[in-house]
C-alpha cells in the first residue's frame, strides 16, 4: 500500500524506480528519519486479505466493515488503522480502512462504534465523513443502540478511506 514504517531514529535512504512500457526508467532517491513530531496511528490489523467474488468482513471492538461479494475486482490488503485524537464536534476515533485509490464497485457497509455519549437530540444529527487526498463526502449515520449509553453508527459508502463520525450542529 506504500507505507513506510520507520521504527527507530536511524537515517533510512529510500529509492523508488519506475518502468513504463517503452522501457524509460526514471529514479527518485531520498532519506527519510523518524523526528517524533507526528501522531502514530495505532496500527490494528494484521495482513489480511480481501477476496473478489466473496463476501469480505473486518472486525475491530470500535470498526466494522462489511464488503459484499460482487464489490471487488481483485484482492486487497486490509489496512487498517486508528487515531483516537479527537476533533470538534466528533464522536468516534478517526478510522483509516483500506486504500482510497483501490476500485471499487457498489457500497461498502461499515459501523463505528461512538465513543462519547451522544444525548437524545443529537442523535439524529450525526454524519459519518469519509474523505481522502482528493475528496470529502458525508452519510447520515443509522444509530444503533449498543446497549449501553454509546452505540453503533453506520453509514455506506462508495470508497475506501478515512472514516469518522461528528455531530453536525451547523444551522
Amino acid at each position: 500500500d506504500g507505507t513506510i514504517q520507520l521504527n527507530d531514529a536511524n537515517v533510512h535512504s529510500v529509492r523508488i524506480r519506475i518502468n513504463d512500457v517503452e522501457g524509460n526508467t526514471s529514479q527518485l532517491s531520498f532519506k527519510l528519519k523518524l523526528n517524533g513530531r507526528l501522531t502514530v496511528a495505532e496500527k490494528q490489523s494484521a495482513q489480511k486479505m480481501f477476496s473478489p467474488n466473496a463476501v469480505n468482513v473486518f472486525e475491530q471492538n470500535d470498526f466494522e466493515a462489511y464488503l459484499p461479494e460482487d464489490c471487488l475486482f481483485d484482492s486487497v490488503q486490509a489496512v487498517f488503522s486508528r487515531n483516537t485524537n479527537l476533533t470538534a464536534n466528533s464522536v468516534s476515533p478517526q478510522f483509516r480502512f483500506c486504500d482510497a485509490s483501490v476500485p471499487f464497485h457498489g457500497k461498502i457497509n461499515l459501523r463505528l462504534l461512538a465513543n462519547t455519549v451522544i444525548s437524545d437530540d443529537l442523535k439524529s444529527k450525526i454524519v459519518i465523513e469519509r474523505k481522502d487526498k482528493n475528496d470529502v463526502s458525508h452519510q447520515k449515520a443509522v444509530w444503533q443502540k449498543n446497549g449501553t449509553t454509546t452505540g453503533w453508527l453506520s453509514a455506506a459508502f462508495n470508497d475506501f478511506g478515512t472514516y469518522q463520525a461528528f455531530a453536525d450542529t451547523q444551522k
